[in-house]
């Protein structure tokens, strides 16, 4: 007697088009929730924005000169990744208030961007900018599975 066995396996692979890169929201940017904040949202561009690259680059060129192989002082690359933040990537926000009584909103200006994101007191805004503007880079893979049929070698008959 002769019995075919048959193995049933799932395979994956990703569909091309999930792996491309919306570089129209990554240039004009898109709003970001920040978890770490509820009710804070910025609008960023990605960081993989062209002019951003480029002067971080030139800023990463320009520490390698000054400081070789000694370590960066936080609070100067804390400030002067902050200035290409504010140049570059941080384009609105809402959800953040003054201290006044009662609390009235900050309004967004690119002097105001530059005064808080160039202060290392305001390191988590500068993160927060720094993680939305990655979050634009993700890319929502598409997965495509098929089923596929292997029959095992014919058993032997007596």
């Amino acid at each position: 007697m002769c019995s075919a066995h048959f193995n049933i396996g799932i395979t994956m692979s990703i569909k091309l088009s999930s792996l491309k890169s919306d570089t129209a929201r990554e240039t004009q940017g898109d709003w970001q929730d920040i978890p770490d904040f509820p009710g804070l949202r910025l609008k960023v561009r990605s960081l993989e924005y062209a002019p951003f690259r480029m002067a971080r680059d030139l800023l990463i060129q320009t520490f390698a000169r000054k400081y070789g192989r000694r370590p960066i002082p936080p609070e100067i690359q804390t400030k002067a990744f902050g200035k290409l933040y504010a140049d570059h990537i941080l384009l609105d926000w809402e959800g953040l208030d003054d201290d006044s009584k009662p609390p009235a909103p900050i309004k967004f200006t690119s002097e105001a961007s530059h005064e808080y994101l160039t202060d290392p007191e305001y390191r988590k805004l500068v993160a927060a900018v720094e993680w939305a503007a990655g979050m634009l880079t993700e890319a929502e893979q598409d997965f495509v599975e098929e089923a596929v049929k292997n029959s095992a070698p014919p058993s032997a008959t007596t």
